[in-house]
């Protein structure tokens, strides 16, 4: 089975009953109809409402929170910190980069970054939802918010609710934690309800955009960074945000603002994807599209939405460098000749439709340290024993060993090596899943539970529950869905 990574979706709910099937950490969100009493506020929003929940409540470590995994590194032009938008400055190592998301920090901002890394975002969420997908397009002077790199030079969309931009190659890695605009539960009193600000981090209004908090410009054209509420329109620094009430009055417009906790959506029998507008693909245009292969991420750098590599040798006979950047090349190649780039494929229909991640590596680093930068090139942040990598271009798909793994894949002429990143059990006859509470009033944000091909949804259910401290709870008045 290929290793995926798992993205969150829309808490929805839906009946007990048939076999759960085995999962890598696919999300199930939890909920109980008409619980009024287990919801005594509504919680936070997003990732980026619970990891300053996280750094409020321990300010000595917040770097401990936000899962990023920072190296140093030397930026060759002008580049910002994505936590206080100011430029870095020196000449070899400036600032530190995150592994996966490529969130870039100052020295003196590294132990005061409170915005979460992309891969461990979506295990702060409570209460996963669903984003509503426009068509790709080229926007300008927006920014990703999974690489946090420009979308000028590439096709993307964007959440037409919450104001979501990715990359088409990002998509899979986005975050499930769009806004939820009805939250009515009967018997509840409007008045015991407190809502709280819906964070969105970067792509602020162009323009004079003041911070709440310190009243300074906290727009930026130069990177991903500051805050805004999707709820109130409250813009803020990073750092600022966190000191900020939790609750929501939603701003100007509180008068005549219909709250989403007053709003509930009626005629249960219609299916919830004709409600929120998701349109199901047919299995006709599903198997249609896995028989086209397309090349979407052809050469895509790991968590680079900005930049295409070709690494067709026709092009590059047919696109010779100038003298100059002839020069330049060698000289690069001089440096890099220790590296080398592979292609990751997290499966056989990602190599048939020609879609993957790359990642740079030592030629001769370890097995250990090539699977661990596969695994954050697709944000996943298991337990790395569960996993393998084969070799792609290999007869037989041989199985990656020490030493020198790298050295010892097969090439194809005018291509890069590649590999695949697999689960170690063939039979995939065991998995686990993970389960979000929803709207229910438990302290964790999640809990994973492991699954067999024998285990079915109200064992799900079950197992779950207790996990979240509610045994004394009957099983049958809770349902789950995808």
């Amino acid at each position: 089975m290929a290793a995926t990574a798992a993205s969150a979706a829309q808490a929805v709910g839906g009946g007990g009953g048939g076999v759960a099937p085995p999962a890598g950490g696919g999300p199930t969100p939890l909920s109980q109809p008409n619980a009024a009493s287990d919801q005594a506020a509504t919680p936070p929003a997003n990732a980026n409402a619970a990891a300053a929940a996280a750094v409020t409540a321990n300010q000595q470590q917040p770097h401990q929170h936000h899962g990023h995994h920072f190296c140093k590194k030397t930026f060759h032009k002008p580049t910002y910190c994505h936590h206080c938008t100011d430029m870095l400055w020196g000449l070899i190592q400036q600032g530190f980069t995150c592994e996966v998301c490529n969130f870039v920090v100052h020295d003196r901002c590294l132990k005061t970054v409170v915005s979460p890394c992309s891969s461990i975002a979506a295990t702060l969420i409570k209460n996963p939802v669903a984003h509503c997908w426009s068509e790709p397009f080229h926007h300008k002077r927006k920014f990703c918010n999974v690489c946090r790199k420009r979308l000028d030079d590439s096709e993307s969309v964007h959440c037409e609710i919450c104001e979501y931009f990715v990359h088409v190659e990002c998509q899979d890695f986005a975050v499930a934690d769009c806004k939820e605009n009805a939250t009515w539960v009967p018997g509840k009193l409007l008045g015991q309800v407190k809502h709280q600000h819906h964070w969105r981090e970067g792509n602020l209004p162009a323009g004079n955009t003041k911070c709440a908090v310190c009243k300074k410009n906290c727009w930026t054209q130069e990177c991903l960074s500051g805050y805004r509420c999707e709820w109130c329109g409250m813009t803020c620094h990073a750092a600022c945000h966190v000191q900020v009430s939790s609750e929501c009055k939603f701003g100007m417009l509180e008068p005549i603002y219909l709250p989403p906790h007053s709003v509930s959506i009626p005629r249960t029998e219609v299916p919830m994807e004709a409600i929120i507008g998701v349109q199901v693909r047919r299995k006709d245009t599903l198997s249609r599209e896995y028989s086209c292969p397309r090349s979407t991420s052809e050469e895509f750098p790991s968590g680079d939405g900005s930049k295409l590599i070709r690494d067709s040798e026709d092009y590059a006979q047919s696109h010779p460098p100038s003298g100059k950047d002839n020069r330049q090349d060698k000289n690069k190649n001089q440096e890099e000749r220790d590296e080398e780039v592979i292609k990751v494929y997290d499966g056989n229909s990602s190599m048939h439709r020609r879609i993957f991640r790359l990642v740079v590596v030592q030629r001769t680093a370890p097995l250990r340290q090539v699977l661990t930068q596969a695994l954050r090139a697709f944000h996943i942040t298991r337990d790395p024993n569960v996993f393998h990598l084969t070799d792609a271009y290999s007869p037989e798909e041989a199985t990656l060993q020490d030493p020198h793994p790298v050295m010892s894949l097969h090439r194809r002429e005018g291509k890069r090596p590649a590999v695949f990143l697999r689960f170690k059990d063939r039979d995939n006859d065991s998995g686990e899943v993970r389960v979000y509470p929803g709207k229910l009033q438990v302290s964790q944000a999640l809990c994973t539970v492991p699954v067999d091909s024998n285990m079915t949804v109200g064992d799900l259910i079950r197992e779950a529950l207790k996990r979240f401290g509610l045994d004394d709870k009957n099983c049958e008045d809770y349902r789950c869905s995808e």
